[in-house]
């Protein structure tokens, strides 16, 4: 009867260091999902944001395809302009009458638009 006592207070207590064992592991995994939790909430936020800014990013560099685009165009547009005003023969008489227009015309692309000769 005594060694199975003995034996029974050795296997009690081993429990007990166990049962205290599986506790503290408990508090630990427990005390860790929290943290996990916000670990995760923050990288959803910044897949999230991410993603925004990703969509942004894509819309300035159509936005800017486009306007680089249309610079060229207002590029040939100008030298056909340019074209134009060379080739437009004004009459000696009113010379002082087209060059307000032609002035104006010019200078709507560019400020350094050769201006029609003077009529003196």
């Amino acid at each position: 009867m005594r060694i199975f006592l003995i034996e029974y207070t050795t296997i009690a207590k081993s429990l007990n260091i166990e049962e205290s064992l599986v506790l503290d592991l408990k508090i630990l995994m427990y005390r860790n999902v929290d943290e996990i939790d916000k670990i995760r909430r923050i990288k959803a936020d910044s897949d999230k944001e991410m993603a925004i800014a990703l969509q942004q990013l894509k819309e300035l560099s159509e936005s800017r395809d486009l306007m680089q685009q249309e610079l060229e165009e207002l590029r040939e547009l100008k030298v056909v302009a340019q074209a134009v005003v060379d080739v437009v023969e004004i009459p000696e008489g009113n010379r002082s009458r087209w060059r307000g227009g032609l002035r104006k015309f010019s200078n709507a692309f560019s400020d350094t638009s050769p201006r029609p000769p003077d009529s003196t």
